[in-house]
């Protein structure tokens, strides 16, 4: 075998290799997608894509990765959304919902894989430890951003504290309301929660700034 004969063969094996991979992962998605994490095992997928299930473990570092990277895919899908706003209301309390609207619409939208990646607890060290916080950090820096106004300069750790306690508390409404378990706390839905946390949260911060 020559050498141009070998190249093309390695070349052939990498793109068959990367196709696999990426069909793992579609499939993958469909299943997260339709029923959530109890549907996704590596022997089921492995039999929907035609693979043994040791050949699943050779295109992945193992089956964890695969979460993960669906996962991680599902958060910068909601970045993606909050960074299609062109424009910013100035108010923060507009700001503020308008976020909670997007938020709630995608996470009903997508209610396996967002449940996901609140459920998902990772059992060691893997290969996006770095990734997950950044992306996080980034998404709670909308909320950050929205809220502005009400803090002025010298007052950013209180910023990043109010931006968390509203962005873990939409997490749990979401959460509720993704397990059909809102009700049992009060008849009410999500978006309306929602707004009134928003309003009287930032209601209180402002008074506080008052006082």
């Amino acid at each position: 075998m020559n050498v141009v004969q070998n190249n093309a063969k390695k070349v052939s094996g990498r793109v068959g290799h990367d196709e696999l991979r990426e069909r793992a992962l579609s499939r993958a998605r469909l299943i997260l997608q339709d029923e959530g994490l109890k549907g996704l095992n590596a022997r089921r997928l492995a039999t929907d894509i035609g693979v043994a299930v040791g050949t699943l473990y050779n295109l992945f570092q193992n089956f964890e990765e695969i979460i993960l990277r669906l996962n991680l895919e599902t958060l910068e899908e909601l970045e993606a959304v909050f960074a299609s706003r062109t424009v910013l209301p100035k108010d923060p309390v507009e700001a503020m919902l308008g976020i909670a609207r997007e938020y709630l619409a995608f996470t009903a939208r997508h209610r396996n894989r967002w449940a996901a990646t609140l459920e998902f607890q990772s059992a060691g060290p893997h290969g996006f430890t770095d990734e997950f916080p950044a992306t996080i950090s980034r998404l709670v820096a909308e909320v950050e951003r929205a809220m502005a106004p009400l803090f002025p300069p010298g007052t950013e750790s209180d910023r990043r504290l109010a931006a968390a306690v509203l962005w873990t508390s939409l997490e749990g409404i979401s959460a509720l309301s993704a397990a059909d378990n809102l009700r049992m706390v009060a008849p009410t839905t999500a978006w309306d929660m929602a707004q009134s946390l928003i309003v009287n949260y930032l209601a209180g911060l402002k008074q506080g700034r008052r006082a």
